[in-house]
């Protein structure tokens, strides 16, 4: 077994939620920083400017909260939500395992107060409250709103003022920080000491067996569903045996915690501290050999990446577990490069492509065609179509262009139908002449990629048998 191949696709991701953590917890000089335990707003949709995550959404609003367990449970109030508007509530490990989930699908228009602990927390809960175990100190907690438009975002304001956290039974604490700031290209000796550090704050517990007890915030399904949630717990006990026997296997190359006697963390408090914590340094030798292999790894993790798992009239689907607790580690290591924060296919399905029907690379020296079916992307909730740039190491954002357009949804005012119902958009990095330029969709002038999503999405597109749309080449951008 390569095992420094192995510990990589397994600890990317933990890499990627540090470096994540440390960009909105840490810098002083991010004006969109947030303390632990604290909730982050952001008050208007993503744009071209919104590079920290790849390919965030142009149709929710998102808040955010990094949670610190360690000194108990946090509270999370989610406000009574009407009108149908989409709502979730994520919560992910520090190995980005969704780990538990609250949204309309699951909880309806929501109104209740969630408490989240560490799994191994063992005091009582009021009657009114859910509590949610943490298989990690660190979490991520990633909530979007739906918004119709520029002219609904004062509402969706307003549902993020009625979201509200709070640490339970302490006023004020104090929380360890992160040491190393993780760059988006890290060498060698950076990449293993930020994983070195995540593994030593979450007391290992990322590779470590831990409890299901929170897995879902959803109640108890139908029996068929319970048979199914069985089989995925087994399924899950058998990847966390393997992930505890890989942490014992790593420690050979430079990942572990430290043995008996080894120098480990000093503390230093947000905010303000001037010290900064020193975590595990690896030995010579296992930082060496990463740095040998550090840079082809990526480049095949980005590789990987462009690989269909299921392709469906040029569309690629993403493998069944995206998204879920304890997804093997490739798919994790996929998902923390192109899609940090997805979420499982039961709630969002999301359809890439690079190519269009003929198999060529899209490109903006061509324009395209995409005809939408008369009744849209199968999906209960709402759908939309974005177009993003491809960094070199595969991550995905959106272009500035002329109209401030970067999706194509069911939202979309002012989009001209044929007279079957369908929708021609185009795709051009040239405004297209007559009734099309309503519905067109600007592209840079090179490479790009196209991505569907459809939010709580009917069991046909699920499953590729609902109509996609073609990607055609309709000649040069002119």
């Amino acid at each position: 077994m390569d095992l420094i191949n192995d510990a990589f696709h397994c600890t990317f991701p933990i890499y990627e939620f540090a470096r994540v953590r440390y960009t909105l917890v840490e810098k002083w000089y991010n004006p969109w920083r947030v303390k632990p335990n604290e909730m982050f707003h952001k008050r208007k949709l993503s744009g071209p400017s919104d590079r920290l995550v790849t390919a965030p959404n142009n149709d929710t609003l998102y808040s955010l909260s990094w949670l610190d367990l360690e000194h108990g449970p946090v509270e999370v109030t989610i406000p009574r939500i009407d009108g149908g508007r989409y709502w979730s509530v994520q919560f992910m490990d520090a190995m980005t395992n969704n780990f538990a989930l609250s949204s309309r699908r699951t909880d309806g228009d929501g109104g209740m107060r969630l408490w989240l602990a560490r799994s191994d927390w063992e005091g009582q809960t009021p009657a009114d409250v859910r509590l949610v175990r943490a298989p990690s100190r660190d979490v991520w907690m990633l909530i979007r709103v739906l918004v119709t438009g520029p002219g609904d975002v004062a509402a969706g304001n307003a549902v993020q003022d009625g979201l509200k956290i709070a640490p339970v039974g302490k006023a004020t604490v104090k929380y360890l920080t992160q040491g190393v700031n993780p760059p988006e290209k890290p060498d060698a000796d950076t990449f293993l000491r930020v994983v070195n550090e995540m593994l030593l704050r979450n007391d290992g517990e990322l590779l470590d067996e831990f409890e299901h007890d929170g897995a879902s915030t959803a109640p108890a399904g139908t029996r068929r569903e319970q048979r199914r949630e069985r089989r995925e717990e087994r399924r899950e006990a058998r990847q966390e045996r393997r992930d505890a026997r890989r942490q014992l296997r790593w420690q050979d190359i430079g990942i572990g915690l430290p043995a008996a006697g080894t120098p480990t963390v000093s503390a230093s408090w947000w905010p303000g501290a001037s010290s900064t914590a020193q975590p595990l340094v690896a030995p010579p030798d296992a930082v060496a050999r990463w740095e040998q292999r550090l840079r082809d790894m990526t480049r095949t993790l980005n590789d990987a990446a462009k690989r269909p798992w299921k392709e469906v009239n040029g569309w690629t689907y993403p493998p069944p577990e995206l998204g879920k607790p304890n997804s093997a580690c490739d798919t994790r290591a996929v998902l923390a490069l192109w899609g940090l924060g997805a979420l499982p296919q039961e709630e969002a399905l999301y359809l890439t492509a690079r190519k269009d029907d003929a198999g060529r690379d899209l490109s903006g020296t061509s324009s395209y065609r995409l005809t939408i079916p008369a009744k849209g992307v199968a999906a209960k909730a709402f759908w939309s179509i974005s177009l993003y740039e491809v960094m070199p190491d595969g991550r995905l954002f959106f272009v500035k262009n002329a109209i401030d357009r970067y999706t194509i949804s069911d939202r979309t005012n002012g989009l001209t139908r044929n007279p079957d119902g369908t929708i021609d958009i185009i795709v051009s990095a040239i405004r297209p002449d007559g009734a099309l330029a309503a519905n067109w969709l600007p592209a840079p002038g090179g490479s790009f990629q196209l991505m569907v999503r459809a939010y709580l999405p009917e069991q046909s597109a699920i499953e590729g048998t609902a109509p996609l749309p073609r990607i055609q080449a309709i000649g040069p951008a002119k």
